[in-house]
């Protein structure tokens, strides 16, 4: 700023001096005074910016030297004598600025020519001029860049010791950095964690949702949502005293697919997990597995047994298919509730079939084909058969599934096969755990693969028209509910079978109602009428399908409580008729009042489960000549 203000004070001295004095000519020192002020301000915005290198430096110390023998030039005879006064800038430039005085004294030695011959008409000057123009070149050549002298200093001072120094706050403070670190990338990897968590979470969900069809399918979603080797689904048994096979996936052997666990389903879930461990490491000890429980409202309903490779595959599977434990408990809870209602319908429907052939219109044969058919595959049986017993002879009316001679293959007390079966009292056969039991032979067992299996008689124990023989390759495979089926199924097909016995005798199922009447017409008895109340709310409430199930359901409730020889019918109005021949009037209302409240206590509920169906019976008995009643005709007209 300094060397600004100097520039800019000589610039308007030179043109003061200038106008006032004359000389040198007012007009060229304004023109030399207003190149000064140019230069100088160019000279600081260098200076500010610190771009004067030695080259520019010493560019810039030739155009002073050149401004400054022009305003030499344009005084009369200055030149001459004043010229070195052009040396200034180059040694200044020399000096601060170790610019090569090599490179600015041609410049300085040109300038002087030049400014002489521009005010004389641009002739050559006098020899003294050139004289010193000369001089000028030697000068700049004899003269080098100043060198900066710098002098280092260096001055040893003692260091503190440690006990001097204290370090404590710099130690805290740093200790404090660190801790808020880690807490930043622990609070990091937290958020990191809990978001992978989520969206695998989401993703695994949406993978086993898709399962439709099924336990096996839920299985094999399982196992392609979580990357394991393979999954078993158990459910418990309703024995209460173990946990059945129902579906699996993967690569699994033969023990895991029919082997059940020996766990009562009425303790602790942490007891439940830890024996569930112990037998699924004991069924494949090969591999690591674990378990994941399934429970509905705080209820044990089943087990989830996943395999994997080695401890770190099993670990990432688990933490994959644990938070979705709830929606496959769900999943596996509605697929209980449509497989209980498809054996209900089932059951209410082949059956009432069986009871209502009472005209034979269908043949023994195709009726226990038909119920053989249905039942294997809404129970899930490796093997179902229907025999008939015909003077000792073993006759297979019906059979669906694998081939197996059970009742054949078994030993008795007095016997094996059918006729040792007879002489040991024709009772029922219900082999939970077949490979536990030695009525079957282990042969037979391992040949077939069966793990459970149920004998039942058709008809009465001391003299049966048949049997059902039904297999599942699970041990527990036949549950309670399965067991009850098949015994209605016997139940009913008693009739049927028997009807080959006694071939003389008439029909005595559900008759139709021209049957009916006409059986009634023959003989004296009472005439009993069970009439639900309130049919028509009811169908409004629950919906007609759901009615004519419940209905059937009410009738087959019925059948096996009706006397033998007593005719049945159902009347178009809904109502059922019972016919009690050369029964008494006390005896038929005792009856009709205790099959009336017997029926509607024992729960009769929609096709799907979820809701009681309050049906009530209206008892109406009546004692029936038919040579003389006229009812008879308002049955007909009925009908």
């Amino acid at each position: 700023m300094v060397e600004l203000s100097v520039r800019l004070l000589l610039s308007g001295l030179l043109v003061f001096i200038a106008g006032v004095l004359g000389v040198p000519a007012f007009p060229i020192a304004f023109k030399i005074g207003m190149m000064q002020v140019a230069l100088a301000m160019f000279h600081n915005r260098l200076e500010a910016r610190s771009l004067r290198t030695p080259a520019m430096a010493a560019l810039l110390a030739g155009a002073d030297s050149l401004l400054i023998t022009l305003t030499l030039a344009a005084i009369p005879n200055a030149l001459g004598i004043y010229s070195l006064v052009a040396l200034a800038p180059i040694i200044i430039a020399a000096a601060k600025h170790r610019a090569n005085p090599f490179l600015m004294a041609p410049i300085a030695a040109a300038s002087i020519v030049g400014a002489h011959m521009a005010h004389h008409e641009w002739k050559l000057p006098p020899n003294e001029i050139l004289i010193q123009s000369l001089l000028f070149l030697a000068i700049g050549s004899l003269v080098k860049p100043m060198k900066i002298q710098r002098e280092i200093v260096i001055e040893r001072v003692e260091e503190p010791t440690r006990e001097e120094i204290d370090l404590s706050p710099i130690v805290l403070e740093a200790e404090n950095q660190i801790l808020e670190l880690r807490e930043s990338y622990r609070q990091m990897c937290d958020a990191y964690r809990v978001l992978y968590r989520k969206s695998n979470k989401d993703r695994v969900a949406a993978i086993i949702a898709e399962a439709r069809g099924g336990y096996f399918r839920l299985c094999e979603k399982i196992v392609e949502a979580s990357s394991a080797r393979g999954c078993v689904l158990y459910l418990a048994s309703q024995y209460g005293d173990s946990f059945v096979v129902s579906g699996g996936a993967g690569e699994l052997s033969e023990a895991q697919l029919t082997e059940a666990f020996p766990i009562r389903a009425k303790q602790s879930i942490a007891l439940i997990r830890e024996q569930a461990d112990a037998c699924s490491q004991t069924l494949e000890p090969a591999y690591p597995s674990a378990n994941i429980i399934l429970t509905i409202e705080n209820k044990v309903i089943g087990l989830l047994t996943v395999l994997a490779d080695d401890r770190d595959r099993l670990f990432e599977a688990m933490e994959a298919l644990e938070p979705t434990a709830a929606l496959v408990s769900t999943m596996v809870h509605e697929e209980q509730r449509i497989g209980s209602m498809e054996r209900r319908l089932t059951e209410t429907e082949i059956l009432y079939t069986v009871v209502a052939t009472a005209d034979g219109g269908l043949t023994r044969a195709e009726i226990a084909s038909r119920v053989a058919r249905e039942f294997q595959a809404v129970l899930q049986l490796e093997h179902l058969a229907i025999h008939a017993i015909e003077a000792d002879d073993d006759v297979v009316l019906a059979q669906e599934g694998r081939d197996m001679l059970l009742l054949d293959s078994m030993k008795f007390e007095h016997g094996r096969g059918v006729e040792g079966w007879i002489s040991s009292g024709c009772g029922e056969i219900c082999l939970i755990d077949a490979r536990s039991n030695d009525m079957l032979p282990s042969e037979l067992i391992i040949k077939e693969r069966v793990g459970s299996c149920v004998i039942l008689p058709i008809g009465s124990e001391s003299n049966p028209v048949g049997y059902i023989s039904a297999a599942s390759g699970r041990i527990a495979g036949i549950d309670m509910s399965d067991v009850e089926t098949l015994r209605a199924a016997a139940a009913e097909l008693s009739r049927l079978l028997s009807r080959r016995e006694r071939p003389n005798e008439e029909s005595d199922g559900i008759l139709s109602p021209k049957q009916f009447i006409e059986r009634v017409a023959r003989v004296e008895g009472v005439m009993i009428t069970l009439l639900p109340l309130q049919i028509k709310d009811l169908e409004q409430k629950y919906g007609k399908p759901a009615m004519a199930h419940a209905m059937r359901t009410v009738m087959l409730r019925i059948r096996p409580h009706v006397p033998y020889g007593a005719l049945m019918c159902r009347h178009p109005d809904g109502m059922f008729m019972v016919y009690l021949p050369g029964a008494s009037r006390e005896a038929a209302t005792e009856w009709a009042n205790e099959v009336s409240s017997k029926t509607p206590s024992a729960g009769i509920r929609t096709p799907d489960g979820s809701q009681k169906i309050p049906l009530q019976l209206r008892v109406k008995v009546a004692a029936l000549d038919p040579r003389t009643s006229p009812q008879i005709n308002q049955l007909l007209a009925a009908s």
